[in-house]
């Protein structure tokens, strides 16, 4: 099985290279990821030579798993976010959303939590198109009704999201583009699917339920 390659920026592509190279020289404080590594270790998708296999390989897989940990949550540090692998007080759910456009929301993280039968979603984005054209954390509130959390707990049992693997089997690999990360958390487990450009994937719907409930306005085509 011969792995296709899509590179839509070579600029990024050259940023990811030479971050994956720094690695080995440059201490990651573990203590800011907010994703243990196990959910980013690709041991389903071989290697461009269709290795997939062996000590090196493992060793590969886990030192980018390592970098893409740090690069995601550096997303989450920027919105004043918690960890919700770890212990979390109720039920929530959490949409975070960044790609490569420049554009007012980017990042921007959605938090959908129900507490005493109240329901709220937690909008934050960074914004940099502002008149200072600094980077500005913009926060926002809003109390749903008890029929939207239920709607989205339904979506999330429809898709099994519990049992969606945290990466997913292709044979295309985009080094450009957009991530999109759902996160759930319960009194039971914790679960993490990430995918890139996953408007279309199977988070894509209940990812974008979220959106349609906050009060980010993003243009259709800047969404992808």
């Amino acid at each position: 099985m011969k792995t296709k390659f899509v590179i839509l920026i070579w600029s990024n592509l050259l940023i990811i290279c030479f971050s994956l190279k720094a690695q080995e020289k440059h201490y990651i404080d573990t203590n800011k990821l907010f994703f243990p590594d196990k959910y980013f270790v690709d041991t389903i998708n071989p290697q461009a030579d269709g290795t997939n296999s062996g000590n090196e390989f493992i060793d590969r897989r886990k030192r980018t798993a390592t970098f893409l940990n740090s690069w995601y949550s550096e997303q989450l540090l920027s919105l004043k976010e918690s960890k919700l692998s770890q212990e979390y007080p109720h039920e929530v759910y959490r949409f975070t959303w960044f790609g490569y456009l420049a554009q007012n929301h980017n990042p921007f993280s959605l938090r959908l939590e129900c507490f005493n039968d109240t329901v709220f979603l937690f909008v934050k984005y960074i914004n940099s198109k502002n008149k200072q054209h600094k980077k500005e954390l913009i926060t926002d509130t809003i109390t749903l009704n008890k029929k939207d959390w239920e709607i989205f707990k339904n979506n999330v049992d429809s898709i099994n999201f519990w049992s969606i693997s945290p990466i997913e089997k292709t044979e295309t690999v985009i080094m450009d583009g957009s991530v999109w990360i759902l996160e759930g958390k319960n009194n039971k487990s914790y679960h993490m699917v990430h995918r890139n450009c996953g408007k279309h994937k199977e988070i894509g719907e209940l990812c974008l339920y979220l959106l349609e409930k906050s009060s980010i306005k993003v243009k259709k085509k800047n969404l992808y």
